[in-house]
């Protein structure tokens, strides 16, 4: 019995050794120059009979610290940005080829890529780009009007109050129907908004200060722009109150509410779906 479970236990280790060294593909040092395992990573003045995490990572881990620019670093951090900076590298020739043939899915990644990468002509053009989206805003006079802009806006993919989506049934995976789920949020979580330490009182006043700039560049004075990011804090502060925390939405029961449209009519009656599905 002891033979087999000591048996057992090793052929665990070379299965799990497999695997940590087989997606070590990249390292922010050097170019790889082997498949699979690389030997070079394991620490073998560690005993793995008493860590063997430190065993078979040990070398890789002082040969990789974490770049001040991220907060974790792995060898899937590797394979990443390698592959960022080939897509790059892609939409970089893509934008400098003239010849592509118009209409091409060069073509198009080639010019979306120089819209995005024309900084010139983005400050120049200033606000100008977000004018129609603002004055749809501002023209806002009654509730019917705001759920008119509110379901224009989603169909542009903003956020805002809540947000929705099509995806399977949780518990039906051969039906994709409609989902709704809380958002509206400016900053990641509910927490920033209702935490009373002074980490979370101090992200809320930066949260405020940048909110406000937004609305300065604009074309609002700062009096009005502290007032309108007021106004915005508020009202996200009121959704984190009525948002479900990350621990609460562990439970799946908890965010599972399988109902018919009628149901949701009844459920939010100052809401128009019928207008927002048709806008």
């Amino acid at each position: 019995m002891n033979s087999t479970l000591n048996h057992f236990c090793k052929l665990s280790s070379i299965v799990i050794l497999s695997f940590l060294f087989s997606v070590d593909i990249f390292s922010q040092t050097k170019s790889p120059t082997y498949i699979g395992i690389n030997p070079e990573n394991i620490d073998s003045s560690i005993d793995p009979n008493v860590n063997f995490y430190e065993y078979s990572n040990g070398n890789w881990l002082k040969n990789n610290p974490v770049p001040p620019e991220y907060s974790r670093w792995g060898s899937w951090n590797g394979i990443i940005n390698k592959n960022q900076e080939v897509l790059r590298k892609i939409l970089e020739d893509a934008s400098m080829n003239s010849s592509a043939s118009k209409g091409s899915n060069l073509q198009k990644l080639g010019d979306l890529y120089f819209l995005a990468m024309d900084t010139v002509t983005i400050e120049r053009d200033g606000l100008n780009p977000l004018k129609d989206y603002l004055a749809r805003i501002d023209g806002i006079s009654s509730k019917e009007d705001f759920q008119k802009v509110f379901a224009y806006l989603k169909g542009l993919r903003t956020g805002g109050l809540f947000s929705f989506f099509g995806g399977q049934d949780d518990k039906n995976s051969k039906n994709v129907i409609f989902q709704l789920f809380q958002s509206g949020l400016g900053m990641p979580d509910r927490d920033y908004y209702l935490k009373d330490d002074d980490r979370s009182k101090k992200l809320r006043s930066q949260y405020g200060d940048f909110a406000a700039r937004m609305f300065e560049l604009m074309g609002n004075e700062n009096s009005s722009a502290l007032k309108l990011a007021q106004r915005v804090i508020e009202l996200e502060t009121r959704l984190a109150k009525a948002s479900m925390s990350r621990v609460d939405m562990r439970e799946a029961e908890a965010t599972y509410h399988l109902m018919t449209l009628e149901e949701l009519r009844s459920l939010t009656p100052d809401l128009s779906w019928d207008l927002i599905f048709n806008e």
